[in-house]
């Protein structure tokens, strides 16, 4: 809240705004009252173009359908879902473990919701030894 401030009072002008991205997996753990405040300090302080890109990167195991809703209601129009990888050794290797089915129910929540746009990060490359072999 305090950073929309400082960025606005640091321009010359009120500035409009086509673009805004909110990622880090983060937006996932904001309550619907504050995602409602955050989009009340945006506005307060620049002119968000009427098809402004406004886009989340989520963790969809930490998702309630409040917040998707709040999302949609605030004017979000793209999400990137943090998958990286199906393969149930990899998640517990990198301590990420979803099921392909949650990550599904969260594709589906946002597109019964009007947000089409969606994309899933995922690690490209990423193996498991077996158990015997040394790390690579």
């Amino acid at each position: 809240m305090r950073e929309i401030e400082l960025v606005a009072r640091r321009l010359s002008s009120r500035h409009r705004v086509s673009h805004i991205f909110f990622g880090g997996g983060s937006p996932s753990l904001l309550a619907p009252e504050d995602w409602r405040c955050l989009f009340d300090r945006l506005h307060g302080f620049f002119d968000v173009t009427e098809k402004a890109e406004i886009a989340v990167e989520i963790d969809p195991r930490k998702l309630p359908g409040e917040t998707i809703a709040a999302l949609a209601e605030m004017g979000v129009n793209r999400a990137s879902f943090g998958v990286q990888d199906f393969n149930p050794e990899v998640q517990q290797a990198i301590n990420r473990v979803q099921s392909f089915e949650l990550t599904a129910r969260a594709v589906d929540a946002f597109r019964s919701r009007g947000i089409q746009s969606l994309n899933i990060d995922l690690i490209y490359g990423l193996t498991i030894p077996p158990p015997n072999d040394p790390p690579t």
